[in-house]
C-alpha cells in the first residue's frame, strides 16, 4: 500500500513540477542539493541536460533499434552485433527458430535484458510475461530521462557474446566530452560479482571509483583500444557529452549503445572531487543557446 501511495505521489510531482522532481531525486540518491542555475558537478550538469536538452537525436541514439542506423550512417556498420529478429509484440517471437544462445532486449530503456545461454533451460512462458511487462513501461519516467519516453517500444534479439574460451566479455564504456574521449570505464562480470575500473585514454588506472569495487586482477589494455577510441569520438561528434559502449570478442569491436545520462546522473564519485573534475569537462555554453531556442519544455508525452 505504501509503495502504491508513494508511486502516485511521485507521479503527481513529476507531472506538476519537473524541476522539483529532479531536485528531489538528486537529493534522494546523492545527498547533494541540485543547483540548476549554476551546475558545476558532473552529476549536476547531467540533471541540467535532462531538464533543458531536447535534441531529437538523443531519442534516436537512445533507441537500441534506431541507433543501428546512426552507427551505419557514421560508417561503422561492421561493428554492429548480429541481429536475429525485431518484434513489436511478444507473440511475434518464434523461439523454435532462435539459436541455442541469444539475448532478448527492449529498445526503449536500460536493464531490459534476458540472456539465454541454453534455450533448453529457458522458461518461455516467464520470458514472454516479462517482455510484455517491459513493453508497457515508460522507461525514463522515474529517473526523468525524457529521451527514452519517446521511443516506440520493440524487442530485439541479438547474438549472445562471450570470449572464445566461454568466459564473460568485458564492457568498455568510453566517456566523451565535446566529441573527445577522456575516460574508459571497464565493467567485469556485470551479471555476477560486478567490478569496475576507470582508466584514462592511455590506459592508466585512475584512483577513483564509480559505485562498484575495483577489479581484483590486472585488465590488459585491449589491442584495439585506439580504434575503439577513434570510433567513439566519431559517434560522439554531435554531442557535448555521451558515453559510447563497446564489447570486444577477440580483436573484434562490437557496438553496445550510446548513453547520455550515465546512471541517470545519480552515481556518486569516490572521492567526491572527481564529480567536479568531470563536471569541468562538460561545456554547457555550446548548447545553451540551442536549448533556449527550444520553446517546448514539456519533457514527456
Amino acid at each position: 500500500m505504501f509503495n502504491s501511495i508513494r508511486k502516485k505521489a511521485m507521479t503527481v510531482l513529476f507531472k506538476v513540477n519537473y524541476e522539483a522532481y529532479l531536485k528531489f531525486l538528486y537529493k534522494w540518491y546523492t545527498g547533494y542539493t541540485l543547483n540548476l542555475d549554476n551546475p558545476v558537478r558532473f552529476t549536476e550538469k547531467l540533471q541540467w541536460l535532462k531538464y533543458n536538452w531536447r535534441d531529437p537525436l538523443l531519442t534516436v541514439c537512445a533507441d537500441k533499434w534506431l541507433v543501428r542506423e546512426y552507427v551505419k550512417d557514421k560508417g561503422h556498420g561492421s561493428i554492429l552485433n548480429d541481429l536475429y529478429g525485431v518484434y513489436n509484440h511478444v507473440e511475434e517471437i518464434d523461439f523454435e527458430r532462435l539459436p541455442d544462445q541469444f539475448v532478448l532486449k527492449c529498445n526503449h530503456g536500460s536493464g531490459y535484458n534476458i540472456i539465454c545461454k541454453n534455450k533448453n533451460e529457458l522458461d518461455v512462458k516467464k520470458t514472454r510475461k516479462q517482455l510484455t511487462r517491459w513493453l508497457k513501461e515508460t522507461c525514463g519516467l522515474w529517473m526523468g530521462e525524457w529521451n527514452y519516453s519517446k521511443i516506440q517500444p520493440k524487442i530485439l534479439c541479438e547474438k549472445f557474446l562471450q570470449n572464445e574460451d566461454g568466459t564473460s566479455i568485458h564492457d568498455y564504456k568510453i566517456f566523451c566530452f565535446g566529441g573527445k574521449a577522456y575516460y574508459i570505464q571497464v565493467d567485469v562480470e556485470r551479471f555476477g560479482d560486478h567490478r569496475r575500473n576507470i582508466y584514462d585514454i592511455n590506459w592508466n588506472l585512475m584512483e577513483f571509483r564509480l559505485r562498484y569495487p575495483p577489479v581484483p586482477f590486472e585488465i590488459k589494455k585491449p589491442v584495439n583500444l585506439e580504434e575503439m577510441i577513434s570510433i567513439a569520438e566519431k559517434l560522439a561528434e554531435p554531442f557535448c557529452e555521451v558515453r559510447v559502449d563497446f564489447y570486444c570478442v577477440g580483436e573484434r569491436i562490437i557496438f553496445g549503445e550510446l548513453t547520455f545520462f550515465h546512471a541517470s546522473g545519480y552515481q556518486k564519485f569516490i572521492p567526491e572531487d572527481w564529480d567536479f573534475e568531470w563536471g569541468s569537462l562538460i561545456d554547457l555554453s555550446t548548447i545553451k543557446e540551442e536549448c533556449l531556442r527550444d520553446k517546448n519544455r514539456k519533457p514527456f508525452g
